[in-house]
């Protein structure tokens, strides 16, 4: 495919759903294109090495493990995870007002006073 526009992959998107058999090549080539880009030969020493290196034992004082010390440093992921907490709140309430008709009987959430010195 050479779609540039979202107009473009959608339209190929639906021909691929309408095409069953147009459906099963694309499949196949994708698993040959996986096969050939990233060998597990090639790669699982990488992986290996740095699952291992997450879970060995940290240099820093007060730390369990580098991975505990990667998660603590991942200011990205755990922003990542907030708000997909919050979604997941907001949803939840949301679908307890649908089903009752009414106001949630849920309050917000409040953050606590960290939180809000970290987003600030």
């Amino acid at each position: 495919w050479t779609s540039t526009t979202a107009a473009d992959i959608a339209r190929d998107a639906v021909e691929l759903h309408e095409d069953r058999r147009g459906w099963e090549r694309a499949r196949a080539t994708g698993f040959d294109l996986v096969e050939a880009l990233f060998p597990a030969e090639r790669n699982l020493g990488a992986v290996r090495d740095a699952i291992e290196g997450l879970f060995g034992a940290s240099e820093r004082e007060g730390c369990d493990t580098v991975l505990d010390e990667s998660r603590r440093e991942d200011f990205t992921g755990a922003a990542l995870w907030h708000h997909s907490v919050r979604s997941t709140e907001y949803f939840s309430r949301w679908i307890e007002m649908k089903e009752t008709g009414g106001e949630s009987g849920t309050p917000a959430a409040v953050e606590s006073e960290e939180e809000e010195e970290e987003g600030a």
